[in-house]
């Protein structure tokens, strides 16, 4: 996924979740990740998580 943003990242990439699975991506923020940006990643819009 790293690969196929093509731009610098706020950090190292932890996890792409796609924008509907909400559980995942209180998870991720709650483990202190934030979302850097949203790319399309198989076919859907997914959220690029950094730590």
């Amino acid at each position: 996924a790293a690969l196929r943003v093509g731009e610098a990242l706020g950090g190292p990439v932890v996890a792409v979740i796609r924008e509907v699975n909400e559980p995942s991506r209180k998870v991720a923020e709650k483990a202190g990740m934030h979302k850097d940006r949203t790319i399309p990643y198989g076919g859907v819009p997914s959220d690029v998580y950094v730590a």
